[in-house]
């Protein structure tokens, strides 16, 4: 929603206001009927009708108020016609892609189209429509062609000539691996061309300054995920509970009536075995032991098997939206259920979806990392040795929604540090890219939402009472959303029910909730313990940042790494600073993110506490250590940012912090995964 910047700004006609306020209370309606089906389907209604009425008060603003350019030229009442016809063909040309996808289904029968997915499909595109208007600027046809103009040949040839020669040298260095060590060649070749190209893309950025630092780390990241994919095309039991995401992700990119052959329903559940097939989808990997290698013969039995299986068709239908479907935190799954229905329009086997709908989520990663550290002013550095550790990247390349949370709030955060540095106050354009940025982000994991209170850091001197009031009252109606979308089916199970069944005998989250409400100040002892003895530790760090799920954990066969990573990305903080560090550095701002990320802590905590840990034990079962990535941008360049300027090492610093960065992700790659891939 947009507000007026001044007194004097547009102002929202009253009728404007009453739809949309009449909207929201349809909403709480929707979810009071709909609160049979569960609190997550009830929050899924509230919050539809909220961004229905953000969406109507951004259709009176961009087309019926005052004329603005855009890319599509000076908006207008006309316009408002284009769009929605734009978005109706939209949404016809998914839902026929959708039905064409469809093993069982064709568009060419009426009875197999579904109004409410079409609808969907319209909401999305004239919301889609909406966001472009504002924040595409108008101008970015001009600056394409200028740019083609300018750079891009001399950009084409620098790197066709570096990943070239890449690509060469990987393929001699990858058959001396191959021939002389026993490993499979096409993962050989796969890591030493990312190797090779990193390399190559950091020469292309610090000596020929053809391209930008977030444009280097967007290429690292997709080389490094995209070699990861490809090394194994299709499995489950890689990355963590990616049987769990498959299944959402899946479910999500019908929306409804999914179709499930054999072999999606291996892909769901661990150890499945179904008819037509010989081994299950993790080839046996239990228990999971970090010394276990992959055979070229078994990854091809199991992906044969896999094609096979999904080409004998389907043999389980999902009738209607599934409930799981109806979630707030779905959100997080959006970019590989894209891959997921692109594989199925194109029809390729499911050895290919499957890695399209990692592919996707690694380039959605990449792109708003991209977006990340091209847009906040300082600690461009920081962020990039942040969006490559190991850790980020792996999951980024598999089926998770974490990616998802960490770069959107590196996003989120680089908004604030802009809108912190500025000398002008924020607009309402900046506003609310803060707060979709959060509410996209936070969906999947709505626990980090204390750090939406890092926009109170904004400073607000420059606005009216108005907008100051406005400003405040959508940062804390956000929070409370957010808030609400993971207490609410708490609150209606009265404390969470059974729990989590897969944090073993004895957990029961009512009973945990009224044993904690009950002793608190031994549940404080707990925590406390917990915190200090184990979970914010050096060791704890390093299993967030090169740990690979199932595949083992690097600081665990060398314990030295988690100190050098630790040392590594704190001198990081330190030495990149400049002006803008310095100027956005506050003690009374490094007290409040304290604050934020402790209280985000805490959170974390309670949430598996009541979840997923046996009732009154004196430890916290489930607390993963790569929760702690979410925070670490926010504590270190709010919290560890110090206030001054380095003025030395301009060019060696900034090469030697991504040497580092890229070795650790390849020394990591390697020896996780790509050596232990054998002929």
């Amino acid at each position: 929603m947009k507000v007026a910047d001044s007194e004097s700004g547009p102002s929202l006609p009253r009728v404007w206001v009453l739809i949309a306020l009449f909207t929201i209370l349809l909403g709480f309606a929707g979810a009071f009927f709909f609160l049979s089906r569960g609190a997550s389907v009830a929050m899924v209604v509230l919050i539809a009708s909220v961004v229905l009425a953000a969406a109507e008060l951004q259709t009176y603003f961009q087309f019926f108020c005052l004329p603005k350019p855009s890319f599509m030229g000076m908006t207008s009442r006309g316009s408002f016609w284009i769009a929605l016809s734009a978005s109706f063909f939209a949404a016809f040309l998914l839902e026929a892609g959708t039905l064409i996808g469809a093993p069982n289904s064709t568009p060419l029968e009426l009875g197999d189209w579904r109004a409410k997915r079409f609808f969907v499909f319209f909401m999305l595109s004239y919301l889609l429509i909406l966001f472009a208007l504002e924040y595409v600027p108008a101008d970015i046809s001009d600056r394409f062609k200028l740019y083609c103009h300018n750079r891009l040949r001399r950009t084409l040839f620098a790197f066709l000539v570096a990943y070239g020669s890449s690509f060469i040298l990987a393929l001699a260095v990858g058959f001396l691996f191959h021939r002389y060590c026993a490993l499979s060649f096409w993962p050989q070749l796969l890591f030493w061309f990312f190797l090779f190209a990193a390399v190559a893309t950091g020469a292309v950025h610090f000596g020929f300054k053809i391209i930008s630092l977030e444009f280097s780390v967007m290429l690292i990241l997709l080389l490094a995920g995209t070699s990861i994919i490809s090394a194994i095309p299709i499995s489950n039991l890689f990355s963590w509970d990616d049987e769990i995401h498959y299944s959402n992700a899946l479910h999500l990119s019908y929306f409804s009536d999914a179709e499930l052959t054999s072999s999606d329903l291996m892909l769901m559940h661990l150890f499945d075995v179904q008819g037509g097939h010989t081994v299950d989808a993790s080839m046996g990997r239990f228990p999971v032991d970090g010394s276990l290698t992959w055979r070229e013969d078994e990854i091809d039995l199991l992906t044969a098997e896999l094609d096979a299986g999904y080409g004998r068709g389907v043999v389980a239908t999902v009738e209607g939206i599934a409930s799981s479907t109806l979630s707030y935190s779905m959100l997080g799954y959006v970019p590989s259920a894209v891959g997921l229905w692109l594989g199925r329009l194109f029809h390729f086997p499911l050895s290919l979806t499957f890695m399209l709908g990692r592919f996707a989520n690694l380039l959605c990663y990449a792109t708003v990392c991209f977006f990340a550290i091209r847009i906040i002013p300082c600690k461009k550095l920081l962020m990039g040795v942040l969006a490559l550790m190991p850790t980020s990247v792996f999951m980024a390349a598999n089926f998770a929604y974490d990616p998802w949370v960490i770069s959107f709030g590196f996003l989120s955060v680089s908004l604030i540090v802009r809108s912190v540095d500025s000398s002008n106050p924020p607009t309402s354009h900046v506003v609310f890219a803060i707060l979709l940025s959060f509410f996209v982000g936070l969906a999947p994991k709505a626990v980090y939402f204390p750090l939406i209170g890092l926009m109170f850091l904004i400073p607000t001197k420059g606005l009216t009472p108005r907008a100051r009031r406005a400003f405040y009252s959508a940062v804390v109606v956000l929070g409370l959303v957010v808030v609400a979308s993971f207490l609410a089916p708490l609150v209606v199970s009265n404390g969470g029910g059974a729990g989590d069944i897969r944090g073993g005998e004895g957990v029961n989250s009512s009973a945990q909730v009224r044993y904690v409400l009950g002793n608190p100040v031994a549940y404080a002892s707990t925590m406390l313990k917990f915190l200090s003895t184990s979970y914010l530790t050096p060791a704890s760090f390093g299993a967030a940042t090169v740990q690979w799920a199932y595949l083992s954990d690097l600081s665990v066969a060398f314990p030295w790494l988690a100190n050098v990573v630790l040392i590594f990305v704190f001198c990081v903080a330190l030495l990149d600073s400049d002006a803008c560090s310095r100027k956005i550095f506050s003690v009374a701002g490094a007290v409040w993110a304290l604050f934020l990320v402790a209280i985000s802590l805490v959170g974390i905590c309670t949430a598996l506490y009541f979840s997923f840990t046996p009732v009154a034990l004196d430890w916290i079962n489930g607390v993963q250590s790569r929760y702690l990535l979410p925070l670490v941008l926010p504590l270190l360049v709010f919290v560890l940012n110090m206030p001054y300027v380095r003025r030395w090492g301009r060019r060696f610093v900034p090469v030697a912090v991504m040497v580092v960065s890229v070795s650790l992700l390849g020394f990591t790659s390697w020896m996780l995964l790509f050596s232990r891939l054998v002929v």
